[in-house]
């Protein structure tokens, strides 16, 4: 299904108040001190580009460059036609793209849940085979059981000094 463009900017909801209330580290305050300088950043440069452009003042050159190089930039900024942005607003390419990046973002998700999972069976598992001073031998069986096998085979078949190097 085509996902829709949010009818909302996301920074409507955004508290950084309510956030700034719940950080509780030294560390925290000072992420959230930087994410207010961010959002004003960007709030300052929305006011200020998003205001329309002020036509250019052709008659202010007069004088200064001559009537047929004026008349020429004159016409070239009179044949520039900028596209209008609306914000909620996608035609269908556009619609399309986004539908694509969201799509290709959520398969990401996905594989980065997966792999987690997977990451955190391994360390599991590493952190259960993990060896230290009240380790006992039958905790290493436990965990190795293939080496419990194989140390009562070189015992039954006498072999003291197979893994002995020299």
């Amino acid at each position: 299904a085509a996902r829709a463009l949010p009818r909302r900017p996301a920074s409507r909801g955004l508290s950084l108040e309510a956030l700034a209330a719940a950080a509780t580290t030294d560390e925290a305050k000072q992420e959230v001190n930087r994410l207010k300088a961010i959002y004003a950043e960007i709030a300052a440069l929305k006011a200020k580009y998003s205001a329309p452009v002020a036509p250019v003042d052709f008659d202010k050159y007069k004088g200064k460059l001559d009537d047929a190089t004026l008349a020429t930039f004159k016409d070239l900024y009179a044949a520039v036609e900028l596209g209008s942005f609306v914000p909620d607003e996608l035609d269908a390419a556009e619609q399309k793209e986004y539908d694509e990046v969201c799509a290709t973002a959520e398969a990401m998700i996905a594989e980065s849940k997966d792999k987690i999972v997977e990451l955190k069976g391994e360390i599991a598992k590493i952190e259960a085979a993990r060896v230290g001073p009240e380790t006992t031998v039958q905790d290493v069986f436990n965990a190795y059981p293939e080496l419990e096998k194989e140390i009562d085979e070189e015992i039954h078949n006498h072999e003291w000094g197979k893994d002995i190097v020299i």
